[in-house]
C-alpha cells in the first residue's frame, strides 16, 4: 500500500511538472496560442522586408498587450508592429516592421530602451521565476544593445549581431542576426522550440523617458513566471507558405509539437 501511494505521489508530481513545462501562453485578447514558426531560410540583413513575404508573424497591436503607459497609447498608429523569424545553421534571424508615429531615438547604450526600441528575449520554452533569458535591443537608427545573457556577457553592445534599420512614412523595420554560436544553452534545430518574446518601447516627448511598452504576452517584458511565447524552428521556408495556407502550416507546427 505504501509503495503504490509514492508512485501515485511521484506520478502526479511528474505530470504537474510536465504541464508547467510545456504550459502555453494565450493572446491576451484573442485567446489564440502565442506561438511563431521560424522559417528556414537566410535573409539579407538590409532592413528591406520583401523577403519575409509570406512569413507569420507574432504581432502586437491591441490595448490588451500594453503592458506600460496604456492611458498614453492612442491606438495601432502610435505604436505597434509585426516580428518575423527565420533560422538557418548559423543564426536566428528577427525582423521588425513597427508603426510609429513620431520616431524618436535620442537615447545611446544601455538606455535605449527609454525611447523606440524593439526588444528581443530569447530563452528556454518553460516558465522560470528566475528570469533567465537573453535579453538585446534593436533602434531604428542602427543602435543595438544586449542587456540579460544567459551566459553571463551581458550589459554591453553585442558586436556579434548584425542588423540594418529604415524610417518609413509609418514607422520603422529592421532585420537582424543572431548567432545561435552565441545562445549556447538554447536547443535550435527542426522541430525543436525555444521560448520567444518580442517587445516595442516607444516615447513622444524628448526622448528623456518610456512613454509605454507594449509585448507579446501583455505582461511585463521579463516576466517568465508563466513562460514567454513559443518559436518552433521549421522546415518551411516563407515563400512555400501560401496565404490561404498561412493559419494551416502555423497549427501543423503546433500540432507537431504538442
Amino acid at each position: 500500500m505504501y509503495k503504490v501511494t509514492v508512485t501515485t505521489i511521484i506520478t502526479i508530481v511528474f505530470l504537474c511538472l510536465t504541464s508547467v513545462a510545456f504550459a502555453q501562453l494565450n493572446n491576451p485578447k484573442t485567446g489564440e496560442p502565442l506561438v511563431i514558426t521560424c522559417y528556414r531560410g537566410t535573409p539579407t540583413i538590409d532592413g528591406t522586408l520583401s523577403e519575409w513575404a509570406g512569413a507569420v508573424p507574432a504581432i502586437v497591436d491591441v490595448s490588451e498587450q500594453v503592458f506600460l503607459g496604456a492611458d498614453t497609447w492612442t491606438g495601432a498608429a502610435d505604436c505597434s508592429g509585426k516580428f518575423y523569424a527565420m533560422w538557418d545553421n548559423n543564426n536566428i534571424y528577427i525582423a521588425v516592421e513597427a508603426a510609429e508615429d513620431k520616431v524618436v531615438t535620442a537615447q545611446t547604450g544601455g538606455n535605449i530602451w527609454m525611447n523606440d526600441c524593439a526588444e528581443i528575449f530569447f530563452a528556454l520554452d518553460a516558465p522560470d521565476p528566475a528570469h533567465n533569458h537573453y535579453q538585446f535591443g534593436l533602434t531604428p537608427n542602427g543602435l543595438k544593445w544586449n542587456w540579460c545573457n544567459m551566459q553571463g556577457a551581458g550589459n554591453a553592445e553585442p558586436a556579434y549581431v548584425t542588423m540594418a534599420a529604415k524610417t518609413t512614412a509609418t514607422g520603422y523595420t529592421m532585420e537582424a542576426s543572431f548567432p545561435i554560436a552565441q545562445l549556447a544553452p538554447l536547443s535550435i534545430g527542426a522541430g525543436k522550440k525555444i521560448g520567444f518574446h518580442p517587445v516595442l518601447d516607444d516615447t513622444d516627448g524628448d526622448g528623456s523617458a518610456r512613454d509605454l511598452q507594449i509585448t507579446w504576452t501583455g505582461r511585463e517584458a521579463h516576466d517568465q513566471t508563466g513562460g514567454f511565447g513559443t518559436m518552433i524552428f521549421s522546415e518551411l521556408t516563407p515563400t512555400s507558405v501560401s496565404p490561404a495556407g498561412k493559419t494551416s502550416a502555423v497549427w501543423g507546427e503546433i500540432k507537431r509539437m504538442y
